[in-house]
């Protein structure tokens, strides 16, 4: 599988796509996880941008783990008060839903068992719940999309397969990294990372490749594989800069440099 995160549709450099799109079409497997953060800022040129690179690899028989970021409805503000990108955004995220792998989805949150993984993808963009003074950010995941999210997978079969979790936020914060990590993170990991036996969490945001596989969570210190994501757009980029392929159980994740 290949893992891409942050391409920044309207900073990015057109070579560093074409690299990427090249090799998920060549890949052996077809299947690609996208981290977050499609776009630069939500908007119509770019949001058809993004829907045509979907619409190819959707095309060409790629299965796609699709998670939204923090840029793709518009940051902050478009959290506190954009409708608008959360709509467009949502229309696009709507044909990734479509796929046979996907078991169920619930808003921007999607549950896809593809072979022998099943891909838990929440938004970890929520902000949180001091409205009154405008303020707590957008970098968090709430209670009721983990309990939709244990809900879920108590009713399906995982027997035998790998659990992975995608967001867009991570729940580490290293010196390296360009971005803080999500808040409120330990109903996370005591009601859905360790109860359910999650094997990976990939996330992007951060810029920086991580591969940890014996990381623990910081809350709680279970034991999960971390694999945070660099950035592939040249216009965010700093320090690692590409996307990661990785062909589980037996393969380390490997850093493709764009």
């Amino acid at each position: 599988m290949l893992l891409a995160a942050d391409l920044h549709l309207g900073r990015s450099a057109e070579a560093d796509l074409d690299r990427f799109l090249a090799a998920a079409l060549d890949e052996p497997d077809r299947l690609v996880v996208l981290a977050g953060d499609l776009l630069d800022r939500p908007g119509g040129e770019l949001l058809l941008q993004a829907d045509l690179l979907v619409q190819e690899l959707l095309l060409a028989g790629v299965r796609l783990v699709l998670v939204v970021g923090n840029h793709d409805l518009g940051g902050w503000l478009g959290e506190r008060a954009g409708t608008k990108g959360r709509k467009l955004f949502g229309k696009l995220l709507g044909h990734v839903l479509e796929q046979p792998e996907v078991v169920a989805h619930r808003g921007f949150d999607s549950i896809a068992v593809i072979d022998d993984d099943v891909f838990v993808s929440l938004r970890s963009s929520h902000r949180g719940q001091r409205r009154r003074l405008r303020v707590g950010g957008v970098n968090r995941i709430r209670g009721e999309q983990i309990e939709w999210a244990r809900d879920v997978l108590v009713r399906i079969d995982t027997a035998g397969k790998r659990l992975h979790l995608v967001t867009h936020r991570s729940l580490w914060h290293d010196s390296g990294d360009q971005h803080s990590a999500m808040r409120r993170r330990r109903r996370l990991e005591t009601e859905l990372l360790a109860p359910c036996g999650f094997d990976s969490f990939i996330s992007g945001h951060q810029h920086r490749f991580v591969h940890d596989e014996a990381a623990r969570t910081p809350k709680t210190g279970f034991k999960i594989r971390r694999i945070g994501l660099p950035a592939l757009s040249c216009g965010v980029r700093s320090g690692h800069a590409g996307f990661v392929q990785w062909r589980p159980p037996g393969e380390e994740p490997v850093l493709v440099p764009t």
